[in-house]
């Protein structure tokens, strides 16, 4: 990567990250609590055993999303390029060549699964007989929905790389929010699983509606040819899309593969444990990761114009706010993990809690070396991301197979966070070696004062909570609010904020517009 000092692009770059990631935090927060209400809900009217079904026919999307071969990426990457340059042509092209390729490799992943639908649920998932209608409906449901998803996903992936991320965020706001409340009507009304495809099937109508929509309005000229394949845009897009297409591939030995050696080796309420586990660990995680995803189109961008200098200086600000930021909360959930289980959902979901905890420890090695993982793919080295997922992937699907043998389903929890922080530590390593950032370096941005205060102040939380025999909202609401006020005073007294991290907060909430 060639050094060169860009200015007013690499200002204009870094307002964009900025607002993108402002208005991508400001989505998660909105729709953060539909799944805080709905996931108790759900579970009180399926039940466990129908909760799990729902879990694990989710595992059914996360393998059949393998045909886009990891194009979604690739055109979020090419069109931020091609948009830099103004070429609305080019960008015609990638899209139309992604559109052809996902109806093809889609329409034969989706009629593979409709066929394979039985095997699926009797002997793969193993549900019990009586619940087998069901299932099957949601499998096939579940495909069919997938199917349509992803050949209109590449309009999404259009307002992705042009940097939209404002409008993005409008139609995920309000699909979620009416997927939300169609959801309780349709459970409401006693159509249970059923119900919760139907509803799925509409509001992703919807979405699909509103993101074509702006797709052509932002981008003029802007043409989808179902028809119309560049080969020259084909092997551009594959060569860069096919790691990572084997990087997803590869993650699938993750949560997807401990939900099924789960379901084959305990029973469906342990699937259900997990999965209200990996709720809340997506929730806590996503509240940090929403505001990375605009490094892709960025990162791609300055390194289109070699200004490796801000990438660099983008990257220590939001490494130093991820240590800064989430550390606390997750040590917060991670203690009172029981407390808020107990609190959200009731008694009775003991293991649920400890999902919640081996998860989140997991999540968080993983979480802080997420500025790494994206800007690897947008300077066009995703290689290294995919040979950290088959780390992670193969340590853990040994590990889950051989523990849960011997400790249940603490050994999938286990498993997971070993291969978690192994493969961390193999990314983190490349990327300061390919980039050019010593050790010593990428240390001094990070506040060992405030971290080591902060471990102190999570011993005291775990000293206080032997305390409490009974929770309830207002004691942890409470003591949460205590906990991050000393944690901000302590940041402020150590002066661990500098003025680079003060203008990148500035940009957040600068240049806001509405979608016009």
């Amino acid at each position: 990567m060639n050094i060169s000092n860009n200015q007013p692009d690499s200002i204009s770059i870094s307002r964009k990250f900025a607002k993108n990631s402002l208005f991508n935090v400001a989505g998660f927060i909105v729709t953060f609590p539909i799944l805080i209400l709905l996931t108790p809900y759900m579970l009180e009217v399926l039940g466990k055993a129908r909760f799990g079904i729902w879990a694990i026919a989710g595992v059914v999307t996360s393998y059949a999303q393998l045909s886009d071969m990891g194009m979604t990426t690739a055109i979020v990457k090419f069109v931020a390029e091609h948009w830099a340059k103004k070429e609305v042509n080019r960008i015609s092209e990638v899209v139309s060549t992604a559109f052809f390729s996902f109806s093809v490799v889609g329409g034969i992943v989706a009629a593979a699964l409709l066929l394979a639908r039985h095997f699926i649920v009797i002997n793969l998932l193993k549900v019990p007989p009586d619940m087998q209608p069901e299932a099957l409906f949601v499998v096939s449901g579940i495909v069919i929905i997938f199917y349509f998803n992803l050949l209109f996903s590449v309009y999404n992936s259009v307002l992705l790389g042009l940097q939209r991320m404002d409008v993005t965020n409008y139609v995920m706001v309000v699909s979620k929010v009416l997927r939300a409340l169609g959801m309780w009507a349709f459970l409401a009304a006693g159509l249970g699983l059923k119900g919760l495809i139907l509803n799925g099937a509409i509001f992703s109508a919807l979405a699909i509606g509103a993101n074509v929509f702006w797709a052509k309005r932002l981008t003029e000229g802007l043409r989808v040819v179902p028809f119309w394949v560049s080969f020259t845009e084909l092997r551009r897009v594959v060569k860069y899309s096919a790691n990572i297409f084997f990087a997803r591939l590869i993650s699938l030995g993750q949560n997807p593969i401990n939900k099924i050696i789960l379901a084959a080796y305990t029973s469906l309420p342990f699937v259900s444990f997990y999965e209200v586990g990996w709720r809340v660990t997506q929730m806590v995680r996503q509240f940090f990761q929403v505001g990375l995803a605009p490094l892709l189109p960025a990162s791609s961008e300055l390194h289109s114009v070699t200004n490796k200098r801000e990438l660099e200086r983008i990257y220590f600000s939001i490494s130093r706010m991820l240590y800064l930021f989430a550390l606390p909360v997750f040590l917060f959930v991670v203690v009172f993990a029981e407390a808020l289980a107990q609190v959200w959902l009731g008694d009775g979901y003991t293991l649920a809690a400890r999902a919640i905890q081996f998860l989140l420890i997991g999540n968080l090695f993983s979480l802080l070396v997420t500025p790494q993982y994206i800007i690897l793919q947008g300077i066009g080295k995703p290689k290294i991301n995919t040979i950290a997922h088959a780390i992670a992937a193969v340590i853990n699907v040994v590990l889950a197979i051989l523990l849960v043998q011997y400790v249940g389903f603490l050994g999938i929890l286990i498993a997971g966070v070993i291969s978690l922080l192994i493969s961390s530590i193999f990314i983190d390593c490349l990327f300061r070696k390919i980039v050019g950032i010593n050790l010593r370096a990428y240390l001094r941005q990070i506040s060992t004062v405030s971290n080591i205060v902060l471990v102190l102040l999570g011993g005291c939380l775990v000293y206080i909570f032997r305390f409490v025999n009974s929770w309830n909202f207002t004691k942890v609401f409470l003591l949460a609010i205590c906990f991050f006020l000393i944690y901000v005073a302590i940041i402020k007294f150590a002066r661990v904020i500098n003025e680079s991290d003060i203008e990148l907060l500035r940009r957040f909430f600068t240049e806001v517009k509405v979608p016009r």
